[in-house]
């Protein structure tokens, strides 16, 4: 098989990004994918974790238009739909 026939059989797009570990590092790779416009499913083996970060991400998001670094969409509830 040469690059090209390699390049033919992959997805065109990514549409959700999966993110294991609700810490600094699976926060910041979940905030990336949520400005790309990508649904998120954030995990931790932690109870309580991921709901926690979930919050703490949407938070982070909506602090970020505030001070005009995100577009409203990015900053308003509608990344509340994209992130579980």
């Amino acid at each position: 098989m040469n690059a090209e026939s390699n390049r033919a059989e992959l997805p065109k797009t990514i549409q959700r990004l999966g993110v294991v570990g609700a810490g600094v590092m699976g926060l910041g790779i979940a905030q990336i994918a949520l400005q790309a416009g990508l649904t998120v499913s954030l995990h931790d083996a932690r109870e309580g974790a991921a709901a926690a970060g979930r919050e703490q991400l949407l938070k982070t998001l909506a602090k970020l238009h505030e001070k005009g670094k995100v577009s409203a969409e990015i900053g308003r509830a509608s990344c509340r739909e994209r992130v579980y």
